[in-house]
């Protein structure tokens, strides 16, 4: 269960991610002027100028797949943790339980 929750946490991740860049990538278009633009301004011709061709450089596109996952290095923190501590005074000499697994009262 616990690695569906990390699987969950990093395609949330992912996600904000994305929405981050999508944002960032729409928020950085329209908002500066094309060079064409104000040479031809700078020059007075306003609008009757005309605009000089742009090279441009095309290439075919091409269908392929998409690894629907990420690779990442970072450190976890756990939601949750508890405190193992006897009823009584004395030295914990074993816990007969592995380190992560789920256990039950009793």
């Amino acid at each position: 269960m616990s690695f569906i929750f990390l699987s969950r946490r990093l395609e949330t991740a992912a996600l904000v991610c994305l929405a981050l860049a999508v944002a960032l990538s729409a928020a950085g278009c329209g908002r500066s002027e094309s060079k064409a633009n104000v040479r031809a301004e700078g020059k007075g011709g306003g609008a009757s100028a005309e605009a000089q061709p742009v090279a441009v450089t095309t290439a075919q596109a091409v269908a392929r797949e998409v690894p629907s996952y990420i690779q990442a290095t970072g450190s976890l923190v756990a939601e949750e943790s508890s405190d193992v501590a006897p009823q009584t005074s004395g030295q914990v000499v074993a816990t007969p339980v592995g380190v992560g697994a789920f256990v039950r009262q009793g």
